[in-house]
Formats: C-alpha cells, sequence, structure tokens
C-alpha cells in the first residue's frame, strides 16, 4: 500500500451566467437594469429582510444602471451596510447599495420586481437561505419556510 497522498480532485464553480434584466417598482417610477447571475439569489432572516419578504439578487457595481427614479427614492438603512432604496410613491424596494467589509461594493436587485419572468421562471430560481439575524450570514438557518 502506498504512502503518497491521494490529490483531491476539486470541480471548478461554473462561471456566472449574466443576463439582462430590467426591474421596476409597482408603479413605475423607479427602474433599473441589470446584468445578473439568477442562480445565485438570497433570502436572509435579518429583522429588515423579513419585514420586507426581501428575495435578492447580488449585482456587481459595473452591472447595475438605475434608468429612472433617482429623485423618486427615498433610503432606509439599519447599520449603513446597506442602503435600501424604495419608491416614494408605492413603496416598493427595487434595489439595495451594499457594503460588506469581507465581499465589498454591490447592489442587491428583489428578484420579484424583476420585468417579464413567468411563475415556472420565478418558481425554478434556485434560494440560498442567510442566518443574518445571528450575524451567521455563511449558514442557513434552522428555520427557512416563513422567508
Amino acid at each position: 500500500m502506498s504512502s503518497e497522498p491521494i490529490p483531491v480532485q476539486t470541480t471548478p464553480a461554473p462561471a456566472p451566467v449574466l443576463k439582462t434584466h430590467t426591474a421596476a417598482c409597482h408603479c413605475g417610477d423607479v427602474k433599473v437594469k441589470v446584468n445578473v447571475d439568477l442562480s445565485a439569489t438570497g433570502r436572509c432572516n435579518c429583522t429588515v429582510c423579513v419585514k420586507k419578504r426581501s428575495w435578492n439578487a447580488r449585482v456587481a457595481i459595473e452591472e447595475f444602471t438605475l434608468v429612472a427614479g433617482a429623485d423618486a427614492c427615498s433610503v432606509y438603512t439599519l447599520s449603513g451596510a446597506a442602503l435600501h432604496h424604495f419608491c416614494k410613491r408605492c413603496g416598493v424596494s427595487v434595489y439595495s447599495k451594499c457594503n460588506i467589509p469581507t465581499i465589498g461594493e454591490f447592489y442587491t436587485v428583489s428578484v420579484n420586481c424583476l420585468d417579464g419572468l413567468t411563475a415556472d421562471e420565478l418558481a425554478a430560481i434556485p434560494i440560498r437561505y442567510s442566518d443574518g439575524l445571528n450575524n451567521n450570514w455563511w449558514n442557513p438557518p434552522t428555520v427557512t419556510c416563513y422567508l
């Protein structure tokens, strides 16, 4: 029997597949265009996300364009790490701008605000759950059915 270590075979993570989408609030005052990979969406149990019933996809800074509504947005933040932009007229939160020290600066777009997706397409999008309530972002909370 050989004492040589057996090399571990690893498969590289698939490259993200970016697709261009538009998104808007309910009344249409706030509109964005994003290039986003919908194979990596998330829901979290922090107090803000639970109240908003957030379902977000991360968008690189250079892949985000605010098309309309800079003056139609109001901003809410709890800690300053995420600026949640929502429409002053209808109240819908289309996007957030985040700055997390371990990740850097990025946007998130509300998956539910993406235009043109069918119910079947939405149902097929994978969701990763994060335990933001306990600052345990890389692991899911024990209970996720309410998220």
